[in-house]
């Protein structure tokens, strides 16, 4: 697989359609993510709602709670825009997700497993922003939603590694022992290949279903040509060995400095036992 050929069709399947999919998903994930986590901070706990207004914490006087409420805790004009907002992505997310599933469960069932855990991130989600008729009006959450919504923020944020793990900065990058680098880079190579499958196949679904809808616009699949991508991104290659190169020197210069200072105070206090 690490042969220039391999590389060069997998490269030219993938720098394409697959990877405005992949932007595209990950994008509308993280600014839901983003949005959940701003709605949560700006939400203040059910048990402080439950002691302004002297009842008990129990989930089934939250209606009575949030009639009670006269002026705390209202909703302002951003909560009800990134409300809507939320409704939108979540429904597009939504739908992302049942079509992959569709499109994976013919071939590995053990693929379908990521966007399940987005699902449930995805509905849990819906749940804590969702408003019953007495919430119209108010930020405030029964505490069941507050709980549901905790966890969906927890998976949610577990879920988003399916899409960070391929951003090569981000993964295992440098290290100090040479077999761990050899390994990084193989199953760094093993992912690119997974990706691109991932999103070769969604990429052949939008397709498909975009010419049954428009047979005047048919889009007929790409020829892919021999090219070694290898010898185009030299530059960046370079780049990356000149970065790994001065962090391994600022680590070793940190570690002749702390040496020296070590043994200056080993020096030290041997002339105070004398």
């Amino acid at each position: 697989m690490a042969h220039p050929l391999s590389k060069s069709l997998v490269y030219q399947k993938f720098l394409g359609l697959s990877l405005i999919l992949f932007i595209v998903a990950f994008l509308l994930y993280a600014t839901v993510l983003a949005i959940f986590t701003t709605i949560v901070l700006r939400t203040r706990h059910p048990q402080e709602y439950y002691s302004l207004t002297g009842f008990n914490f129990d989930s089934d006087l939250c209606k009575n709670v949030s009639l009670a409420l006269n002026s705390s805790g209202l909703k302002e004009t951003s909560d009800r825009i990134l409300q809507i907002t939320m409704y939108v992505i979540l429904g597009l997310l939504l739908a992302k997700n049942i079509w992959a599933i569709v499109s994976y469960m013919r071939i590995a069932w053990s693929k379908t497993f990521t966007f399940f855990l987005e699902i449930v991130a995805v509905v849990l989600n819906f749940y804590f922003i969702f408003d019953y008729d007495y919430q119209n009006n108010v930020t405030m959450r029964c505490p069941i939603q507050w709980q549901i919504g905790a966890f969906g923020l927890f998976i949610g944020y577990i879920a988003l590694f399916y899409y960070i793990q391929y951003i090569p900065i981000i993964g295992l990058a440098v290290g100090e022992i040479e077999p761990l680098m050899t390994e990084a880079k193989n199953h760094r190579l093993d992912m690119l290949y997974e990706l691109a499958a991932d999103f070769e196949i969604l990429k052949f679904q939008f397709l498909s279903c975009f010419n049954r809808c428009c047979t005047c616009c048919f889009i007929a699949p790409l020829h892919y040509k021999q090219n070694d991508f290898t010898k185009q991104w030299k530059w960046w290659k370079k780049f990356k060995k000149q970065l790994l190169e001065s962090c391994a020197r600022e680590a070793d210069e940190d570690e002749v400095e702390d040496e020296s200072e070590d043994k200056e105070m080993d020096k030290n206090e041997q002339l105070l036992h004398e």
